[in-house]
């Protein structure tokens, strides 16, 4: 875990039942965690090199539902 300045702290995780490896940053002021999927279009533009296949987990279990958060940055688009 990798601390700047106690206000934005980073980090590896392993995701899924494949442990597929993530560079995030931990949001503190949230519960969810977010990684790129390998369905998503845009990502690749976006400079996201990494992304989750769902495929490649016994442990994954795509519930299809859309999702339209809006964060104080940003927003962000998806599907759970």
């Amino acid at each position: 875990l990798l601390d700047f300045e106690q206000t934005l702290y980073s980090g590896q995780v392993k995701v899924g039942s494949s442990l597929q490896t993530f560079e995030v940053v931990f949001d503190t002021g949230s519960s969810y965690l977010w990684v790129p999927s390998s369905s998503c279009t845009t990502c690749q533009e976006q400079g996201l090199t990494e992304s989750f296949n769902c495929a490649d987990s016994s442990s994954c279990d795509s519930q299809g539902e859309e999702i339209d958060i809006e964060y104080g940055t940003g927003m962000l688009t998806g599907v759970l």
